[in-house]
């Protein structure tokens, strides 16, 4: 599952408790004791809590970034 591998090896922020929950829900998923659907979630709030980004729903390390963009005003 791509999500597992971007948590172990990619994940660009600290390792707070939505990355925790997402690290175990995926890799229940990866085991088959939870379902895609909810990994993707968990991984998608671990994101959003992260400050990183995602385009179309999907992530992309290039695109990721930590810091959200300043305001134009």
């Amino acid at each position: 599952m791509e999500a597992l591998d971007c948590l172990l090896v990619n994940w660009p922020a600290e390792e707070d408790q939505a990355y925790q929950d997402a690290l175990m829900i995926c890799s229940a998923a990866v085991e088959g004791k939870s379902t895609p659907e909810l990994a993707r979630d968990a991984f998608i709030v671990a994101a959003h809590e992260a400050c990183i980004y995602m385009k179309l729903g999907c992530f992309i390390p290039d695109f990721a970034t930590i810091e959200p963009p300043k305001p134009a005003f």
